[in-house]
């Protein structure tokens, strides 16, 4: 039993690693709730992201469109990413109850406002591949408080994103007819770039 908790136009949630945290992403807001015992949940933290009359129109789009804010965290659940709107966040979340912001900037290229398209960590966690309105990026993330963009691939509009085991190709759910008209009736396609040269990014399927 998780419990009754209402969260206005939440658009992601993940559990953490030990599965003792439940992080959830709304337009407007980052909650983090303890679920350490399920019968008894408790939220143990509240960060505004945004404000103002903007999440409502944020949540009109994305709720039209089925998009989401991706989020991802660590492999050894001490640092959470974000991509919120045209955002990228970074918490140290070794204490759950007290993150630390580490990063917090709009980025300035491409296309990313109402992208949601996923966002995924290698094992190692030194580099941080999302979707965009336009195709994928890549950051070097081994210093959080830093990150580095290391790649920029135009593709089309990626909705979802993941590395392969060996993390030498990025895999990509992409959409070929993004308009919102259309949402319900486009065509997804499946594409697999070799990325073990970063300079020279390459198709492999499609």
């Amino acid at each position: 039993l998780l419990g009754d908790f209402k969260y206005d136009n939440w658009v992601s949630m993940l559990l953490s690693p030990d599965e003792k945290s439940l992080f959830i992403l709304s337009v407007g807001d980052l909650c983090i709730i303890d679920v350490s015992d399920p019968t008894l949940p408790v939220q143990i933290f509240t960060q505004e992201l945004d404000h103002g009359c903007f999440q409502h129109f944020l949540y009109s789009v994305r709720k039209m469109a089925c998009m989401y804010f991706p989020l991802t965290i660590s492999s050894d659940g001490k640092t959470l990413f974000i991509l919120y709107d045209t955002k990228l966040i970074i918490y140290d979340i070794s204490l759950p109850k007290s993150p630390i912001p580490l990063y917090h900037k709009i980025l300035q290229y491409g296309d990313l406002r109402g992208g949601g398209g996923g966002l995924a960590l290698t094992k190692d966690k030194k580099r941080l591949v999302f979707g965009t309105m336009k195709g994928f990026v890549i950051w070097d993330v081994a210093n959080p408080k830093d990150p580095i963009l290391i790649l920029t691939q135009d593709v089309a509009q990626v909705f979802s994103v993941t590395f392969s085991d060996d993390e030498t190709k990025v895999i990509l759910g992409v959409d070929l007819a993004p308009e919102l008209t259309m949402r319900l009736f486009t065509d997804f396609n499946l594409y697999i770039y070799d990325i073990t040269d970063l300079k020279k990014p390459s198709m492999i399927f499609l």
